[in-house]
């Protein structure tokens, strides 16, 4: 049987595969610019728990307070963890907080069967849940614990948030034909996302970073991916790994033309 382990590195090499001691799989995450890594780990009974790896190769497992199995998914620069926990009825419950220190556990809608999880320096969360149906529905948790869910049409799957709060993602089922990117401003409005030549009714938008004006990708020659908006304003997105374009014959292509915001 095939065993788990995490690993880090430059994207060129050499890697470092880590383990956390005593477990039967390591799934590592996210990582945030302090070389800190979040994931799962698996004990002899398969179920869940978490881990912190530090840049210095040091691990903190954890678990969420009385709850039966603990699955962080990302984290940010100030080192709060986000992620989802199952507690021993089976009801799927999100997470944030500071690993060693304490979390807040917060409720999805009744019947939610999956849901995924991203989160901004803020403290502000968004993803996605999926309800008894298996319908996708974007949600927006604000810092003073507020839960929203996004009114987007379709299916909807929120990718990122920014530092300032603005959301990316997607609306539309993938088995439904076009899929359009969504870019939501903090204030709740939002507006339509389409890559140049990606307007046709079979083809789809996906959105997936947000990256902040002013950031080190704009002046370099690092290509971001085009998305313009209706109005003529624009995003900057980063490139090949955080969007794509589906044309109608589910063929997808990199968004690497260059703009700035």
């Amino acid at each position: 049987m095939a065993v788990e382990h995490g690993f880090v590195g430059p994207i060129t090499g050499p890697f470092t595969s880590f383990d956390v001691a005593g477990s039967t799989g390591t799934y590592a995450w996210k990582a945030n610019f302090a070389g800190q890594i979040v994931g799962t780990w698996t004990d002899s009974s398969s179920r869940y728990h978490g881990f912190l790896r530090n840049a210095n190769g040091s691990i903190t497992t954890f678990d969420v307070p009385k709850e039966a199995q603990t699955l962080p998914e990302t984290i940010n620069t100030s080192g709060q963890v986000v992620g989802q926990e199952w507690d021993s009825a089976g009801v799927l419950h999100g997470f944030i907080g500071i690993v060693g220190g304490s979390s807040t556990v917060f409720n999805f809608p009744s019947g939610t069967t999956y849901a995924s999880a991203h989160l901004n320096d803020a403290g502000q969360i968004t993803g996605q849940y999926a309800d008894k149906n298996f319908t996708a529905h974007a949600y927006l948790r604000d810092t003073n614990g507020t839960f929203t869910t996004l009114n987007e049409p379709g299916q909807v799957l929120a990718n990122a948030i920014d530092p300032a709060g603005n959301i990316v993602g997607v609306n539309g089922g993938k088995y439904k034909g076009r899929k359009d990117g969504f870019f939501r401003r903090p204030d709740g409005t939002s507006a339509k996302i389409e890559y140049p030549g990606a307007g046709g009714i079979s083809s789809s938008t996906i959105p997936e970073t947000l990256i902040p004006r002013g950031s080190s990708w704009e002046g370099t020659n690092s290509p971001p991916a085009v998305a313009v908006m209706p109005d003529g304003t624009g995003l900057l997105l980063r490139g090949s790994t955080t969007g794509s374009i589906e044309e109608k014959n589910s063929v997808s292509t990199r968004c690497d033309q260059r703009w700035r915001a």
